[in-house]
């Protein structure tokens, strides 16, 4: 006896020609493998993703060895399970399902995410952001969007109607900061590499590197003394409002102006192989020290579209300051839907 699914075939196949029963089978045979190369795929993710959650967080609970702060909130009427800890805690099979962008948070400095299992997941800008510190202008990311690129640019009649639905876009207040935000910025924690930590500040400079286990596996310092004591001002900043003091204070802080930066680019260009490595560099150095890395022949100009701004201001460039930083950026927070 044949099958339900045999006599529909056999059916549609009465009414079609050999070459159309031909076409017919070539057709389903692509949409079989376009079905199977995505749907297919996206569907075994999120079979491992439950898995893997289920044991990971029996584990978290049974015996929290990774010193995870563990408590538990009521929001949106549903109750969460909030996890906090370094990004090396997490399987990275938890950020291998789809996220969306939820929400964002000036004051913590941080930007929400959810998937389909309504688990959120709150991470600190600087690990997301595009550039150093900047991000995308919102028209420039809505004009070079799927929607408004997917035109024939040859037609002058598809141009115009592209650019009337943009400004209506503008003009109906549909130009979110957000929009611009999706899964892709999640890439980072589902390919986890070396960070550097680059702080340049006063006389002080530290250069740190931390692995893919988020272990530090080199740090190097240089300490000079360029600020003028009871002033509080730089030696070099002294000099271009006051003009060239010679006290002998004011020379040991220029030569020492002098040293300091030969000293950095030393440092920076015997250990080009860690910049190359890295995956991010996280970096902070205002003022006249920003030129020693980010001028037309910064020592950094070669690592440019790695680096980031590291998103708050700092006390002190030394390995403490670079540890802490460190550690603040790679925290995140999970929201485990219960």
């Amino acid at each position: 006896m044949h099958s339900l699914k045999d006599s529909s075939i056999e059916c549609i196949a009465s009414y079609i020609n050999r070459q159309e029963r031909f076409n017919l089978a070539i057709s389903s045979k692509h949409l079989y493998a376009s079905i199977k190369a995505t749907l297919i795929p996206e569907y075994d993710k999120k079979i491992k993703y439950s898995s893997l959650r289920s044991t990971f967080l029996r584990a978290l609970q049974f015996n929290n060895k990774k010193k995870a702060r563990l408590t538990t909130i009521h929001k949106n009427n549903k109750d969460f399970l909030v996890v906090s800890q370094q990004i090396y805690n997490f399987p990275k099979e938890l950020f291998s399902i789809h996220y969306t962008f939820n929400s964002s948070d000036a004051t913590s400095g941080t930007k929400t995410f959810t998937n389909d299992f309504n688990d959120e997941i709150s991470i600190a800008n600087p690990l997301i952001s595009n550039e150093e510190g900047k991000e995308i202008n919102p028209i420039t990311w809505l004009s070079s969007s799927d929607e408004f690129n997917a035109i024939d640019f040859t037609d002058k009649n598809a141009l115009l109607k592209r650019q009337q639905d943009i400004l209506q876009k503008i003009k109906n207040n549909e130009l979110s900061h957000e929009l611009k935000i999706d899964d892709n910025s999640l890439k980072f924690l589902r390919n986890q590499g070396n960070i550097v930590i680059i702080l340049c500040l006063g006389g002080s400079f530290s250069i740190a590197n931390f692995d893919e286990n988020g272990k530090c596996t080199f740090h190097k310092s240089d300490k000079k003394y360029v600020v003028r004591g009871k002033q509080g001002q730089r030696q070099s900043t002294a000099d271009k409002t006051k003009g060239g003091i010679k006290s002998i204070g004011s020379q040991i802080r220029r030569a020492n102006e002098q040293k300091h930066k030969e000293n950095i680019i030393e440092i920076i260009e015997e250990n080009t192989q860690i910049l190359d490595d890295a995956s991010v560099i996280f970096f902070f150095a205002p003022g006249v020290n920003r030129n020693i890395f980010l001028s037309e022949e910064g020592v950094l100009q070669r690592w440019q579209n790695k680096i980031k701004s590291v998103g708050s201001s700092i006390q002190r460039a030394k390995f403490e300051e670079a540890k802490r930083i460190f550690e603040e950026i790679t925290t995140i927070t999970f929201l485990f839907n219960m």
